[in-house]
């Protein structure tokens, strides 16, 4: 869902949907968290299964991490693109009615 909703901010420029993946991006190391302590838990129980695949795990959990990272620095540059861009269009039309009353006078 993250990837989904970063592309959709990246696509459209949407400020709402950039939010919403920085906003989830805590919900994200929460649950990356929370994988980490039941692998690891199931790891001193000396579960087998989960002992013969502890490198896998920890490589997805690894991924996963990675993704979420990736995509709120994706979504925080989209916001400072966005607020840049605003800041610009602004400037430029302080500058023109500061121009239009200087012509004026």
């Amino acid at each position: 869902k993250q990837i989904a909703r970063c592309e959709e901010a990246f696509e459209k420029l949407d400020p709402g949907r950039a939010k919403r993946v920085i906003y989830k991006e805590s919900r994200y190391i929460e649950l990356e968290n929370e994988l980490r302590q039941t692998h690891f838990e199931r790891i001193c129980e000396d579960v087998s299964s989960s002992v013969a695949t502890h490198q896998i795990h920890m490589e997805i959990i690894d991924l996963l991490n990675q993704i979420n990272v990736h995509t709120a620095g994706v979504a925080r540059t989209i916001l400072l693109m966005l607020d840049l861009t605003e800041k610009s269009s602004e400037k430029k039309k302080s500058d023109k009615k500061k121009s239009t009353r200087k012509k004026g006078n």
